[in-house]
């Protein structure tokens, strides 16, 4: 936090409102704060009682990489799992008297689960 001080007073191009100001200031502090903790984590995963600067270079990058959402991870499960539903049905589509709400549902599974399956790939 020291050095990044006297950069800070440097008035950038165009200049910070006092309410910018203010603001990048209390960024600066929170990401600071998580840098601490993750590196702190890190150092807890590989056992060790002190944290070193191969720990907090590990939690930068750990911060800077995007995470997946509960949404994206999730929608694969569930994707999979309608795709499965929709898959166990075809045997009951192909017969020779099949009902349209077996078949509705059946295709609006596939078309569900295909949907979520395609949200996860693109995620990741």
């Amino acid at each position: 936090m020291k050095r990044v001080q006297p950069k800070l007073r440097q008035s950038p191009e165009p200049p910070l409102t006092p309410e910018a100001d203010r603001e990048l200031r209390n960024g600066i502090s929170e990401y600071a704060i998580e840098l601490a903790n993750e590196s702190a984590r890190v150092s807890k995963r590989n056992k060790t009682d002190v944290i070193s600067a191969v720990h907090v270079t590990r939690a930068r990058r750990n911060l800077l990489t995007a995470q997946p959402s509960g949404i994206s991870k999730h929608s694969g499960l569930i994707g999979g799992a309608f795709l499965g539903a929709a898959l166990s049905n075809m045997s009951t589509v192909v017969t020779p008297n099949p009902e349209p709400l077996v078949n509705l549902l059946t295709f609006g599974f596939a078309l569900v689960g295909t949907f979520l399956v395609a949200v996860h790939i693109c995620r990741d």
